[in-house]
């Protein structure tokens, strides 16, 4: 793979949501012939109410060390999100504004560094764990399976790969 395959660029990237489910749920299983296996599939939707939306300009990513690490920046960008579910993958409630100007980051492996001139402020609170932040000021615990303490300037942290917490390895 040639190193300009690793590299992606947005001049724009932009998405909206708007949920309301009450009371829905399924249930089935699932064999796999290869494996021998059967698998039951469970989903219970007791309540999913909310809306976000977002927009971030000027976005590049370089990737090197077979995945292993990362190199990003990303022009000014906004987002929000507020709402309440209850299912089978998470209970919580998010209320959650970010604003930024600018940001850059490097990874390595499951640590990061991330230059960020932002004014974040809001919560989520869930099984999924922990993000709150008031001005730039705060800390994220296992949401999005990234542990970090955050400032208006930057944040430093760790994240798991696939939304797996690196500090348990669950998926959050």
């Amino acid at each position: 793979m040639s190193d300009s395959e690793d590299v992606t660029f947005k001049w724009i990237d932009a998405d909206a949501d708007a949920n309301f489910k009450l009371g829905e749920g399924s249930a089935g299983a699932k064999y796999r012939s290869e494996t021998g296996s059967v698998n039951s599939l469970t989903s219970l939707n007791l309540i999913n109410v909310g809306a976000k939306a977002g927009v971030s300009t000027l976005k590049v990513e370089k990737k090197y060390g077979n995945g292993t690490g990362a190199l990003s920046a990303q022009g000014p960008s906004a987002s929000g999100d507020v709402g309440a579910e209850a299912n089978h993958k998470r209970v919580g409630i998010d209320a959650m504004a970010e604003a930024s100007l600018a940001k850059a980051k490097a990874s390595a492996g499951s640590a990061f560094a991330e230059a960020n001139l932002n004014a974040n402020t809001g919560a989520k609170i869930g099984t999924d764990g922990v993000k709150f932040g008031i001005l730039g000021f705060g800390a994220t615990l296992g949401v999005g399976g990234r542990l970090s303490l955050d400032t208006p300037l930057g944040s430093l942290g760790a994240e798991g790969k696939n939304g797996r917490c690196p500090g348990c390895r669950k998926r959050h």
